[in-house]
Parts: C-alpha cells; sequence; structure tokens
C-alpha cells in the first residue's frame, strides 16, 4: 500500500451529513491496514519536513517512507525495498488532536 503520511488534506470533505469523514493521517490509516491484513507491506510519502510532522505529532521513524517529490526511478526502487523487506510493527495509536479516537467505518 502506497499512501501519503498526511491525509486529506484541509478542506478535504468526502461527505455532506453530520458524520463527516475524520481526518487522519498515513500512520493511523497504516495501523487500521495492518490490522487487518498483517501481510501487507506498506509504503509512506509526504512533501512535509520532518518538523511539520513534529508539530503534528506525527512521527515516520521505522517506517518505509519516500520524500516528494521524487522520480518514478526513486519510486521503483524503494517499492521494490519495501516489498523484499520485513513486515511492519504496528504504529501506536495516536488520538485526533482533541483526544478523541478516530472511528472507522469498516
Amino acid at each position: 500500500m502506497l499512501t501519503d503520511l498526511l491525509l486529506p488534506p484541509p478542506g478535504f470533505q468526502l461527505a455532506a451529513e453530520v458524520h463527516r469523514y475524520p481526518r487522519t493521517h498515513g500512520q493511523e490509516l497504516i495501523h487500521h491496514v495492518v490490522a487487518l491484513k498483517p501481510q501487507i507491506r506498506v509504503l509512506l510519502m509526504s512533501a512535509y519536513t520532518d518538523d511539520e510532522f513534529r508539530e503534528q505529532g506525527i512521527s515516520k521513524e521505522g517506517l518505509p517512507f519516500l520524500q516528494k517529490p521524487f522520480t518514478p526511478e526513486a519510486l521503483l526502487n524503494r517499492v521494490r525495498d519495501t516489498l523484499a523487506g520485513p513486515r511492519i510493527a504496528l504504529p501506536t495509536r495516536k488520538t485526533e488532536q482533541d483526544g478523541t479516537d478516530v472511528q472507522w467505518v469498516d
């Protein structure tokens, strides 16, 4: 699975209903997906800097990561490395900034 570390972009809305989809990040997404499919390999990407991640309370440490912008060759090489590498350990679950846990709909 290839996903961005910060999801979705500010202002993006998937539903017009009262129960809107939560703003989350790639770490939370992979936690959920790895719990469902432990054998999956994941690769995170982002154009944000380490300082911006820290401001959001996000760590990419220990996770396969590709910095944007990247070339097609860099993407191919990182995907190959990720597929050949070990499965990831589940990251520590984070809560939303207001302290509530992200609710997932399966």
